[in-house]
């Protein structure tokens, strides 16, 4: 019995530390004052104006920037903006919220907001980078574009009649 109230209060005391943690993380980082910039932040590889399947793994990509903190906003119309804090320019994004972020928001603009900080911890902000969520998932529109056209060669048949040829 004292084992399994040992147990308990151990895994208690876990999670406290861990949201007493993410909450001090957090709000060390909060960008509250931050400078304008008319032009957009270079990244790499280049998103703005693209349409974006909604089934399509995270779009990473890296700041290309001076700073010595970054700190990355992604919203659209619904669900809850994916915030990104990051000491290095390669921005990695979570999966599950991207998920959810695409799935809710087909055919709508998602936008990127992208900060940098300097040594003295002056935030920069740059225009942001939109791009469109599609409506149609990109499998699916690949096999019904295959469906359509019906006239799709095998690969391997395709091979043989290019080498096998007759004289």
């Amino acid at each position: 019995m004292k084992k399994k109230i040992g147990i308990a209060l151990f895994l208690m005391l876990l999670l406290v530390l861990a949201g007493g943690y993410q909450l001090l993380y957090k709000r060390a980082y909060r960008v509250r004052e931050y400078k304008t910039t008319s032009r957009k932040a270079v990244i790499d590889p280049v998103y703005d104006g693209a349409v974006i399947p909604p089934n399509i793994a995270p779009l990473n990509f890296v700041v290309n920037e001076s700073g010595k903190r970054y700190y990355v906003r992604i919203h659209s119309t619904t669900g809850k903006p994916i915030e990104i804090y990051s000491r290095k320019p390669k921005i990695v994004i979570p999966l599950g919220p991207w998920k959810k972020m695409l799935a809710a928001n087909r055919g709508l603009p998602i936008h990127f907001d992208i900060y940098a900080a300097d040594d003295e911890g002056q935030w920069v902000r740059f225009e942001s980078l939109t791009n469109t969520i599609a409506n149609e998932d990109i499998v699916g529109t690949c096999i019904s574009a295959a469906r359509r056209s019906r006239n799709l060669t095998p690969p391997l048949k395709l091979m043989m009649n290019i080498g096998g040829s007759k004289r």
